[in-house]
């Protein structure tokens, strides 16, 4: 209770603008705790309580609508959507900020059973992934996917979660960190048994850059990433999730 106070609190400040003008929404995936939690009225988590922080002493603040991983890409042609936390289409209109966080995909197996090795094994598994992984790894990830009849992408990572812990799949595709957030917010409400799980296989992970229709915006986004690295708050933030700085070489 005292650590989610804790985060409470510490997102609040960080939402909190100190001269914000104009309010900008920003496109956020669902269900990617702990890089994005929706929380009425404070969203947070640490990919969102980096936008805020970005944007604090600015003339900008951000709020968040929260939409499948599938739907970013189209509902960012919204008329009132200013942005992004992630774009990875390049035929939108728009400007693409700086690095600013990395996730750590993997195929993840139960700890017993580290069946895949390498791309290509998947082919021989039972796969479910995450919204829009096809598209995310790679020409062989793409078409291993396609002639795979087991493969299958589910929104909801929980699910996934279920999935593999009941050995009704043998691996899913998903951030490293995501999965054990969600094991632990599983096994806590009794929907699984307590297991362990392993990253089998980890994919070559790119940075994700936020993307803005406005280049105001991007730049203003990209002068507060660059004065909270080097304050320390980036990575306080980070730590407050327990997640590594990953853009890190």
């Amino acid at each position: 209770m005292d650590k989610l106070l804790t985060i409470l609190i510490s997102s609040f400040l960080a939402a909190t603008p100190v001269h914000a003008t104009e309010i900008i929404k920003i496109l956020e995936g669902d269900n990617i705790e702990p890089y994005a939690v929706k929380n009425n009225p404070i969203s947070q988590g640490a990919e969102v309580d980096i936008i805020k922080a970005v944007f604090r002493d600015s003339d900008f603040n951000p709020v968040f609508v929260f939409v499948p991983l599938a739907r970013v890409t189209i509902n960012f042609d919204w008329p009132d959507i200013a942005g992004s936390a992630r774009m990875t289409e390049v035929g939108k209109k728009g400007f693409f900020t700086n690095d600013y966080i990395c996730y750590r995909a993997c195929f993840i197996t139960l700890d017993e059973h580290r069946s895949i090795q390498e791309i290509a094994d998947m082919a021989n598994y039972s796969i479910v992934a995450f919204q829009g992984a096809s598209v995310s790894f790679g020409e062989q990830f793409f078409a291993v996917t396609r002639q795979s009849p087991r493969y299958q992408e589910l929104n909801d990572q929980a699910a996934q979660l279920e999935m593999l812990m009941s050995r009704h799949t043998d691996a899913i595709v998903a951030d490293q960190y995501i999965a054990q957030y969600k094991l632990t917010e599983l096994t806590q409400r009794g929907r699984v048994k307590s297991g362990k799980i392993s990253c089998s296989y980890e994919f070559k992970n790119s940075p994700y850059k936020a993307f803005f229709k406005n280049k105001v915006v991007a730049d203003t986004f990209n002068s507060g990433l660059a004065k909270i690295i080097q304050s320390g708050e980036y990575e306080q933030i980070l730590k407050r999730y327990g997640l590594k700085n990953r853009l890190q070489p």
